[in-house]
């Protein structure tokens, strides 16, 4: 996925805020803030429902059929949850030989 830069201005508590989430998730600011977005992003709903004809597009199973928003809503909080575990724990596992090395040298 190409990234670009892209600058906002918060306030110092804010920013201090943004320094506090990073550290103790061990991440970076950047990924703190594409993790907000992608939350926010999920918790609004699809006025128009076309989100529900996702599943006409896709492999058998992939994304079942809902026909109650709260329902769809429901199952896709847990399939982006479950998404950002998973990608969590694959940057933790990528990064765990540089954390070794450097205890190591503690």
């Amino acid at each position: 996925m190409e990234m670009k830069k892209t600058s906002v201005y918060l306030s110092e508590e804010d920013r201090e805020r943004l320094a506090r989430l990073a550290e103790r998730k061990g991440e970076s600011q950047a990924w703190v803030i594409r993790e907000a977005l992608l939350a926010y992003d999920a918790s609004l709903p699809d006025k128009n429902y076309a989100i529900f004809d996702l599943w006409k597009d896709t492999p058998s199973g992939a994304i079942p059929h809902f026909d109650d928003p709260q329902d769809f809503n429901d199952w896709l909080d847990e399939e982006m949850k479950k998404g950002l575990e998973q990608e969590h724990e694959d940057q933790r596992a990528e990064a765990e030989p540089f954390f070794e090395a450097w205890r190591a040298r503690q």
